[in-house]
Formats: C-alpha cells, structure tokens, sequence
C-alpha cells in the first residue's frame, strides 16, 4: 500500500444510550484517540489513547471497524466503534492529555474538531445517534 494512504490516527466512536463520548483538546471536542505510533497494529492504539485520555473508563470490550476516512488535509485515520462492556453510561474522568471528557446527546453548541464533526453527521445520517 502506498505510504501516503496509510492511515495514520485513529479516531474511536463511543456510544450510548444515544450520547457519544466525547475529549476536550486545544479547545476542541473531539472523538477520542490521537496519532498511530509507527509500527504499531491501529487496534492496539485504540485502547492506548483511551486509557491514557479516560483513565476511568474501565470496561471497553472491543473495536469494530467503522471506516477510513482521507483526504481531510494530510490526516488518513481509522474509526472504530468501541463497545462498552457495562450497557450504561458510566461516569467520565478526563486524564491529564485533555481538558475535558463527557457525554453528550446534542452536539450542536459545541466547538467540534472537524473529523468528529464530519463523523458525527455521518452517525446521525445512519440513525446511530439522534
């Protein structure tokens, strides 16, 4: 595969009783995750930046591939789909990589990277979230 399509991030939908999981970054929402360490399997950075952004977030059970996207500047990422092992919202501590972490049903006053924003409109056009 050419080097320049191989993704290199990895974006992680989190859902919920219809509330998306959501970090607080350089003042931007966005989906969890962050850049893919070279080398490294994208399901294994999944979890990494997880636990390192919502260290409480304690029972994830697996990643399903969800899509690629492209051609957003120089990003290439993978999106999973992470599923929770608990069927409920659980409460959220941010880790000290971002500023903030929470649930959210409406997305729409908030201040979305431009990934998150694209995918979250994604969701709602499939029916995931309202």
């Amino acid at each position: 595969m050419d080097a320049k399509l191989i993704p290199n991030a990895v974006y992680n939908i989190v859902l919920e009783q219809d509330n998306i999981l959501l970090v607080k970054k350089n003042n931007l929402w966005k989906l969890p995750g962050g850049v893919i360490t070279p080398g490294k399997h994208p399901l294994d950075q999944i979890f990494l930046h997880i636990n390192s952004e919502l260290p409480s977030l304690k029972s994830l059970v697996s990643g399903d591939l969800f899509g690629i996207i492209t051609n957003i500047s120089d990003l290439k990422a993978y999106v999973y789909f992470i599923k929770l092992d608990s069927g409920s919202i659980q409460a959220i501590q941010a880790g000290p990589q971002v500023e903030g972490a929470g649930w959210f049903r409406d997305t729409k006053d908030l201040n979305l990277e431009p990934v998150t924003e694209g995918v979250i409109k994604l969701l709602r056009q499939l029916g995931r979230i309202k």
